[in-house]
């Protein structure tokens, strides 16, 4: 199994893996955890790092900004040491490949502390021991001769082998597959229960207008009733009250009848003495002032 060495380019943190499948991305549960305040371009699940025998590979998770090495987006990629991993292309914190041990290692360039002022700066170059040739066991079959196989052209001699995966182990795609659809069935979940929650409430609300509207209906037949019930009861009452004011008017008119009548006959009656008196007066001074004559040729021309 190889073991890999993670380590920002600026000097602010390293980890060692070993596990066959490590998750990197903001949520806490990964195992690359990535503080979102450094790395605010990392998505929840951003990537996966696939360890196997002499391999390494990264795989982008469908992250928001992509997965970069050394500048270039990639999906899937097989790592080797020195190369850097970035999580958008406008830049933010690179991890640096710092070892893969487990594989062949590529010459890898080492920067040499700074110099004092003036002096030249170099750079020291570290080439990795070759590794020990292996004897091959003597061949059961001394007279035969070794086939030697030559490869195909375009035919690369190393094919490197897909990740393994243990039993009762999930890749990460896979388990951000199984954690994304649980996620998705929680929020399903949920919204089932606030639509229940809503109905539930749409019912209850529907029940207590109806209640109402019903109580509102019994309250108005019992008015409707006590109303019909207390005209009736005052009905007899009113009537003869109506009754009595009817007889009251019309022995008001009868008596105002006869108060004309009797006036009329006073007036008859007491008029020509009122006028015969009047005249009588007059004539005795008309009588007094010697006009008598003049009276008696105007009422008797």
């Amino acid at each position: 199994m190889s073991r890999i060495v993670l380590e920002l380019e600026d000097g602010g943190g390293a980890w060692t893996f070993e596990q066959p499948t490590v998750l990197a991305g903001r949520l806490p549960e990964c195992d690359l955890a990535l503080d979102s305040s450094r790395f605010a371009t990392a998505s929840r699940r951003h990537f996966c790092l696939h360890l196997a025998p002499n391999l390494v590979e990264i795989e982008d998770l469908g992250s928001s900004n992509g997965t970069w090495v050394n500048h270039r987006r990639v999906q899937r990629q097989r790592l080797q040491n020195g190369d850097r991993i970035g999580l958008s292309e406008a830049g933010g914190p690179l991890l640096l490949v710092k070892e893969i041990a487990g594989m062949p290692l590529a010459a890898t360039v080492v920067a040499a502390p700074s110099p004092a002022f003036g002096a030249a700066s170099a750079a020291t170059i570290v080439t990795p021991a070759r590794p020990a040739r292996t004897v091959p066991p003597p061949s059961p079959f001394p007279n035969s001769t070794p086939t030697v196989v030559t490869p195909a052209r375009g035919e690369a001699l190393y094919s490197p082998q897909p990740a393994t995966v243990k039993s009762g182990e999930q890749p990460a795609a896979a388990r951000a597959d199984a954690d994304s659809g649980a996620a998705m069935n929680q929020k399903l979940r949920g919204i089932q229960r606030l639509l229940f929650a809503v109905l539930v409430l749409n019912v209850a609300l529907t029940v207590i207008l109806l209640t109402q509207i019903s109580r509102t209906q019994d309250m108005v037949q019992t008015l409707q009733t006590r109303a019909d019930n207390a005209v009736a009861l005052f009905q007899p009452q009113l009537d003869d009250r109506m009754n009595k004011l009817d007889k009251r008017l019309d022995q008001a008119q009868v008596s105002m009848k006869q108060s004309q009548d009797a006036f009329a006959a006073r007036m008859r009656h007491e008029l020509p003495q009122v006028m015969d008196q009047y005249l009588n007066g007059k004539m005795r001074q008309l009588g007094k002032n010697g006009n008598l004559e003049v009276l008696k040729q105007h009422v008797h021309p």
